[in-house]
């Protein structure tokens, strides 16, 4: 589920991919082309696509590889809007757990307090996986890293798609040692696939055509008390990051003269 700020009852999707549409994309243009842009790069559907306006059903077999920040900008502005759990207790944890062992596949990510000082550094506050249909930050200050959150991380049956999750996993096990498994890095999957853009905010324009807002990403994530807009943005970047993985791993792999 997502919301789309750009316009009321503007967003739809389908599954597997979200692929989002606001009142200015009924024929599956971007908002830069709607604009007349012209030879801009932007995000979309290249080839092999069925497109009907009003569910947007779409078959996608090639993107664009790269797009430029002045076309992200371009692209209309989504969020998750679905159920979010906010984990405070080692008994609120197992419950959230019991229910992220049922997924195949979990969007991860992590947010740490910015450090403004030479020298100084903190650990990893928050914890964010994503389900199909639901969000779960767990504040480990609070949480700790318990043993049903590291059966979770460790377990190699269940994706976790993430963004370079291997400088996210490093902090983690400083935590409290562990063996990850599942985890999967988004921009070497993009990279395979030919995606000039690895960053999480160019995959989700390149590959799901929107555009998600970073604002939030130096704030004190340490707090006890997350303010609504930290919980959007956390939310949101654990979902997309399995949106991604989904689409991505629909497309074929280009093959190497």
């Amino acid at each position: 589920m997502c919301k789309n700020v750009a316009g009321k009852n503007a967003c739809r999707a389908f599954c597997s991919g979200q692929f989002f549409m606001t009142d200015r994309r009924v024929s599956g243009k971007s908002a830069a082309e709607d604009r007349g842009a012209g030879g801009r790069e932007t995000a979309g559907v290249e080839k092999g696509q069925k497109q009907r306006a009003g569910d947007m059903t779409v078959e996608q077999t090639t993107i664009a590889v790269r797009i430029a920040k002045e076309a992200i900008n371009e692209l209309p502005l989504a969020s998750w809007d679905g159920p979010v759990h906010v984990v405070r207790t080692a008994e609120e944890a197992q419950l959230a757990t019991i229910r992220l062992r049922r997924a195949a596949v979990l969007g991860f990510d992590t947010e740490t307090r910015p450090a403004f000082k030479k020298g100084q550094k903190f650990s990893p506050s928050l914890l964010q996986l994503a389900t199909e249909s639901e969000v779960f930050l767990f504040q480990l200050h609070q949480t700790g890293l318990s043993q049903p959150i590291l059966t979770v991380l460790g377990d190699s049956n269940i994706v976790k798609a993430g963004v370079a999750p291997d400088f996210d996993l490093k902090s983690l096990q400083e935590l409290h040692p562990f063996d990850p498994g599942g985890f999967v890095d988004l921009a070497r999957m993009a990279r395979r696939k030919g995606v000039h853009n690895q960053g999480l905010r160019g995959l989700a324009a390149l590959v799901c055509g929107i555009r998600i807002s970073k604002s939030a990403r130096t704030t004190n994530w340490a707090n006890r008390d997350l303010t609504p807009q930290q919980i959007q943005y956390a939310a949101t970047d654990a979902w997309i990051g399995r949106e991604i993985y989904q689409r991505l791993q629909a497309l074929p792999t280009p093959t190497r003269p």
